[in-house]
């Protein structure tokens, strides 16, 4: 479902979410292309990363970021990147920069 919308800001990603849990459903992928980069910048980062944490999620939901398979970051870059994984890595303060999203970082 294509979202436009402050993906840092209180609505529109915790709407998706609320919409989802009262039917039961789980979001299996979220396609982020570029859009870290740009939250990064206006350091949202970690308010996007809040409203994602709401989401109802399995352990297989992944991000989707196909920018990273164009950037080569440290050598590294995941194009598939799990959220609760990467949300644990956000939450142990080893994301802090866009870079650091590109390898996925844990």
């Amino acid at each position: 479902m294509p979202v436009s919308g402050d993906f840092a800001g209180p609505k529109a990603i915790r709407a998706i979410g609320a919409y989802l849990s009262a039917r039961g459903g789980t979001v299996s992928a979220f396609y982020l292309s570029n859009v870290e980069q740009y939250l990064f910048q206006d350091r949202k980062d970690r308010a996007f990363y809040d409203n994602v944490a709401t989401l109802p999620t399995t352990d297989k939901s992944v991000f989707i970021r196909p920018y990273s398979m164009r950037v080569r970051v440290s050598g590294n870059s995941h194009p598939l990147c799990t959220i609760d994984d990467f949300l644990g890595g956000v939450r142990a303060g080893r994301v802090s920069s866009n870079n650091d999203a590109l390898a996925c970082a844990r």
